[in-house]
């Protein structure tokens, strides 16, 4: 709880990303304090920020923290029995195309559960957010190993509406800084130079942007291609384009329900890979 206020800077904030309610969070810091003498935040209108003795145990908390995580993979990783729960993240925008291979992996495999969690953001797997990864890029995360699916190809759409040549005055939209980490991203900065005056966090939410207002912007493939108000306006970009992996915290890989799921994924995905790869 200390460290997740520490990092969210608001009782409110650690409260959701622990699943506790606030006053629980309330109570376990004050305790905490109760307990140590000291006080380890200041309380302000702007939120929880770190006294110097707060500070000061931050480093040896991180440290144990991630003896504690460790543990419990080392735990995990020596299951040998497939049963259990394995939580998967991926990008909600493959959902629609990831949706069969999880329904097929729970109707053949009955003693193992999934738990699908969603969002652009990285969950980390070093930390047990998740035990599977299934995300584009290039760079493994943490103590991380994985398996290239394929290359996932972006590009430029636009409403279809829209004739070609008079898309080069349709305006940007764009994606907010939380994923200016992506080529296509950069590639469009790089390219076009201008920023975008309307910004969304989600490829889902370019989709819904591009596909009911008169902008153009950059989106995988396999998401643009699936909405039928959209239209390329450019071939699949290379500079912009990157890979899809599976990924698992190696300490993970020998567990019996992760490495099943891992293998029914991976084989099930590659037959998609036309479809990522914008062929």
């Amino acid at each position: 709880m200390f460290l997740a206020v520490a990092r969210s800077g608001s009782l409110s904030g650690a409260a959701d990303d622990l699943g506790v309610n606030h006053s629980t969070a309330w109570r376990r810091i004050r305790t905490l304090e109760t307990t140590l003498g000291a006080q380890l935040f200041d309380r302000g209108a702007q939120g929880y920020a770190l006294t110097e003795v707060g500070a000061s145990m931050m480093p040896r908390a991180e440290a144990v923290e991630s003896e504690v995580y460790g543990l419990e993979r080392l735990v995990a990783g020596s299951d040998a029995l497939p049963r259990g729960t394995v939580v998967v993240t991926a990008p909600e925008s493959m959902l629609p195309l990831l949706t069969p291979t999880l329904v097929g992996f729970r109707d053949a495999h009955e003693n193992i559960s999934l738990d699908v969690r969603l969002g652009d953001r990285f969950f980390e797997l070093d930390r047990r957010e998740a035990d599977v990864a299934i995300r584009p890029g290039r760079e493994p995360p943490d103590g991380a190993v994985g398996r290239k699916v394929c290359g996932l190809a972006w590009s430029v759409y636009g409403p279809r509406e829209v004739a070609n040549e008079g898309a080069d005055a349709l305006p940007w939209a764009g994606y907010a800084e939380e994923l200016s980490h992506l080529s296509a991203v950069r590639w469009r900065q790089e390219k076009f130079g201008s920023e975008a005056r309307l910004t969304v966090n989600t490829v889902p939410g370019m989709v819904c942007l591009l596909a009911n207002g008169r902008m153009r912007g950059m989106l995988p493939c396999f998401a643009g291609d699936a909405e039928p108000r959209l239209q390329r306006l450019h071939d699949p970009v290379r500079e912009a384009g990157t890979e899809l992996w599976l990924w698992v915290h190696a300490d993970l890989r020998r567990n019996a329900r992760v490495r099943l799921f891992v293998d029914y994924a991976w084989a099930q995905l590659r037959e998609l890979a036309p479809i990522f790869e914008g062929t």
